[in-house]
């Protein structure tokens, strides 16, 4: 797999996309390519020697440390996309300048994140059919309900106390994921109409003993807040399931209540940081405008 790497982390000819901004390109990698199975590759850019440095040396990020990290949650049980392998492209030094992660693409799944903004939207393709076919809970089938919508809205309960049922399951194996948002897992509908969740990012994740309130509160908040988006009620059922799923003896209204604070000043804060970005954009606009004037 070495020269398919080289290959592919050289030159994205043939890949599809997913993302690709200064620090990092997210590809599907189709088998024609990798010569086995389509595959999820994530290239961490590294564009000067003290980042280079700092990342990889103090191992803060990484193509091999995602792959050990990968490994590791699943002797934890948790699940995860087969890793396949990793590698660096070595600069000046010795330090990488681009490091690849690669695992297998999980065909018959989703982004949490995609469901939602399709639930949003009320945009549909062909791949949705996995979602639909003997779903008729989940999926929109109410006469009061738009049906260009994803999920009803029992669905959308189901799907945010899974969630926090399998927050609460990283955390009872003493796994805490720094920045958890709605992009990190892939979820699967099984044909008895249970979510089931893979976790696809490990660069916060971190192996903490014992899970702190205070993470705790953080990695339920972050979710409830990406999850307000399409329920109302996100953060209560979120903790409902987490409490469910825990087994620890947890007041619900306490922590719902709690959660809910927290993620209200986290959507102000992503709101606030939003509007500054518009109005640069809008400052530079203008500034360019009159330059050319």
């Amino acid at each position: 797999m070495k020269q398919i790497f080289s290959k592919i982390i050289n030159n994205y000819r043939g890949c599809i996309v997913i993302r690709k901004d200064e620090e990092k390109v997210i590809l599907k990698v189709p088998r024609e390519i990798s010569g086995r199975n389509d595959l999820f590759v994530k290239i961490y850019l590294f564009p000067n020697n003290w980042k280079r440095f700092c990342n990889f040396a103090g191992l803060k990020k990484g193509g091999f440390r995602d792959y050990r990290v990968c490994r590791k949650l699943i002797s934890h049980g948790v699940p995860v996309p087969d890793p396949v392998g990793a590698y660096n492209d070595l600069g000046i030094g010795g330090f990488p300048r681009r490091s690849l992660f690669a695992s297998k693409w999980i065909k018959e799944a989703i982004s949490v994140r995609d469901m939602m903004v399709r639930h949003v939207s009320g945009k549909s393709n062909a791949g949705d059919q996995i979602l639909r076919r003997k779903k008729e809970e989940i999926l929109c089938e109410e006469k009061n309900k738009d049906s260009s919508n994803l999920l009803s809205r029992d669905g959308v309960i189901k799907l945010s106390n899974s969630l926090g049922g399998f927050i609460a399951f990283l955390h009872k194996n003493r796994i805490y994921c720094n920045d958890l948002n709605a992009g990190n897992f892939l979820v699967r509908i099984s044909d008895n109409l249970c979510f089931h969740f893979l976790l696809i990012d490990y660069e916060g994740v971190s192996f903490i003993k014992p899970i702190s309130k205070r993470r705790i509160l953080s990695n339920l908040s972050q979710i409830a807040a990406f999850m307000s988006v399409v329920d109302d009620n996100a953060s209560h059922n979120l903790c409902k399931g987490y409490v469910k799923k825990i087994q620890e003896q947890v007041n619900l209204k306490k922590l719902t209540c709690e959660v809910k604070e927290k993620s209200k000043k986290l959507k102000d804060n992503w709101k606030k940081n939003l509007d500054n970005k518009f109005k640069k954009i809008s400052q530079e606009l203008l500034k360019n405008k009159n330059i050319k004037k």
